[in-house]
């Protein structure tokens, strides 16, 4: 086979290979689901089709109940495949310990965020862009293990505002 043929057919192989792009990162079928959790998504299904796809706000308040239950439960799936995924990363699943760290983190982190976007949502509009700042201050201290020391809200660096860059920062550490 001469190389331009050979080059063509790598190029068809890599077009037949490649996945296309959607918007589903996991997928569950039947077999994922109790027997309760199918007939009650088979509702939604049903919903869907006799709305071509798209139900009505009427139709969506009339089964609100049904769709708020549903969302909970491919919430709880996806959720729990998140955390089996991110712990097989981190961890192993089969050892008690550090399945024991990784719950006491993991809910530790979902209720401080929790607690912090309720705070956030409070405040006025002044308070949310002086906390976008401080935010993007953490986040630079976090991912460049920079110490930045600023008494005033402003980026610009000035005699109240100094990077240490050979004082490492602990993030997890407060004074």
């Amino acid at each position: 086979m001469n190389p331009t043929a050979l080059g063509k057919r790598v190029d068809d192989l890599s077009k037949k290979l490649t996945d296309e792009p959607n918007d589903f990162i996991a997928r569950y079928d039947d077999t994922s689901f109790t027997t309760a959790e199918r007939y009650l998504l088979s509702k939604i299904d049903e919903l869907r089709e006799e709305n071509n796809g798209h139900p009505s706000s009427e139709a969506i308040q009339a089964n609100k109940d049904l769709i708020l239950k549903a969302s909970e439960i491919l919430f709880k799936y996806t959720l729990a495949t998140f955390r089996y995924g991110l712990l097989c990363f981190l961890g192993n699943p089969e050892d008690k310990v550090d399945l024991a760290y990784y719950n006491l983190h993991f809910h530790k982190f979902i209720g401080a965020l929790r607690d912090d976007i309720k705070k956030a949502q409070n405040l006025s509009k002044n308070d949310r862009e002086d906390l976008e700042i401080d935010l993007g201050i953490r986040l630079m201290q976090e991912l460049f293990g920079l110490k930045i020391d600023c008494t005033d809200s402003s980026l610009e660096k000035t005699e109240d505002c100094e990077v240490n860059e050979n004082e490492h920062y602990d993030p997890y550490y407060r004074t």
